[in-house]
């Protein structure tokens, strides 16, 4: 998905707020269908300023008129203020950068972009992230999914490489060639699925070499 900026749009009159290529969302698509961000029909630029018409709410509208949190309050109460809490809903507005320094992102969540939210969430928790993104490489491609970590797998091949059969030291950590990397037996390209039993403890470096092609003559290692 492309990021969104705080920066204008670079087309001349036109106020929205840039997604991708200096222009915004409506110009982008523009672009891409006709190879210009002038191309096809009239085009009608909205007003980026459009907020929450709910007093107090800094968040940019998203139907009639309504945030998305507001507009949920309407169809849930019938008021875009009902319900428990009110018209304060405690969220930073959507219009505000993220407060990294030199960062031109908007704020989505502790004031980050998103970007910036995931490194951190990924230094809070780096076990949960790298399960999460191989769970996340095996849906895109389809593959059957199963939840478990990376370190599961690690533990239960006793720290051996499934590649070379030698030692995989604790201590290390990515990017060191000899650290612990998940290995998908029949790799995700070939069909194969991320479950555990289609995984194997490696060292960072047999996996890569098993990608380029070298995993025949890692068995043979001694």
């Amino acid at each position: 998905m492309p990021k969104r900026t705080a920066r204008p749009c670079s087309i001349d009159d036109c106020d929205r707020l840039v997604v991708a290529r200096a222009l915004c969302g409506a110009h982008y698509r523009r672009w891409h269908l006709y190879g210009d961000p002038l191309g096809g029909g009239p085009f009608q630029p909205g007003s980026p300023s459009k907020l929450c018409r709910v007093d107090g709410c800094g968040r940019v509208h998203f139907a009639r008129g309504l945030c998305s949190p507001h507009g949920r309050r309407e169809q849930r109460h019938g008021n875009p203020e009902g319900g428990r809490g009110g018209a304060v809903l405690g969220i930073a507005s959507r219009v505000q950068p993220c407060s990294i320094d030199d960062c031109e992102g908007l704020s989505q969540s502790r004031g980050l972009c998103w970007s910036h939210l995931n490194r951190q969430r990924y230094r809070e928790n780096p076990k949960a992230w790298a399960a999460y993104n191989h769970e996340r490489r095996a849906r895109l491609r389809g593959a059957e999914v199963e939840s478990f970590t990376p370190a599961e797998v690690f533990e239960r091949d006793r720290w051996i490489c499934g590649l070379c059969r030698r030692k995989i030291r604790k201590d290390l950590r990515w990017p060191d060639p000899r650290s612990a990397s998940l290995d998908h037996v029949v790799p995700l390209v070939d069909g194969g699925a991320h479950t555990r039993a289609n995984t194997q403890a490696s060292h960072l470096d047999c996996n890569l070499r098993k990608g380029t092609g070298g995993s025949q003559q890692l068995s043979l290692i001694g």
